[in-house]
């Protein structure tokens, strides 16, 4: 195919990349059929971009979740899509499920500044108390101060699973001292 302009590229379709990529689902694993450039058929295809793994076909980058997501089920998906675990180069379809803006945004990991190792649960008086809120339909909503992170981070999870339902981030237990088990 010649080269065209990133503007005159043809979308990518469900032909075209099979015809590219082989995928699999258990492993989310995205292959090249062909062999092209310094890469040879059977060859893992993308590259890291910011976590993500992006591949280019066509001299286009693409997405490999979504391009996974093409070759999964014939179609774009129709919505944004969210890594369950939050890992976002796990590409298993398993892993993989379509998200409003507002749901993926459930699922986002914690800011680098955050000392409580839980979004939504901050130190109040230089860490004597906690305190837990939760954002839901544009509203921040107040969960309460706490002597100990644990019992912040309990409430956190506790509205987690109220308000955001299967998408709400997936964290491991905490003890009422604040330590993982």
């Amino acid at each position: 195919m010649a080269y065209l302009p990133k503007s005159k590229a043809p979308p990518l379709t469900f032909e075209r990349a099979s015809e590219v990529l082989s995928y699999c689902p258990t492993t989310g694993h995205l292959r090249w059929r062909i062999s092209r450039g310094g890469g040879v058929a059977g060859a893992k295809a993308g590259t890291r971009c910011n976590g993500y793994l992006q591949i280019q076909i066509d001299f286009v980058f693409h997405r490999a979740h979504r391009v996974a997501w093409l070759l999964a089920f014939g179609r774009w998906p129709e919505l944004a899509l969210d890594h369950i675990n939050g890992v976002r180069d796990d590409n298993r379809l398993a892993n993989l499920r379509e998200a409003t803006p507002q749901q993926n945004a459930r699922n986002r990991g914690l800011c680098r500044r955050n000392t409580s190792g839980k979004v939504g649960v901050h130190p109040i008086m230089g860490g004597a108390l906690w305190g837990a809120e939760i954002c839901f339909n544009g509203r921040g909503i107040y969960l309460g101060r706490f002597q100990c992170v644990g019992d912040a981070i309990a409430a956190r999870c506790k509205a987690e699973k109220h308000y955001y339902g299967d998408f709400a981030r997936q964290v491991s237990e905490v003890q009422s001292d604040g330590l993982k088990i």
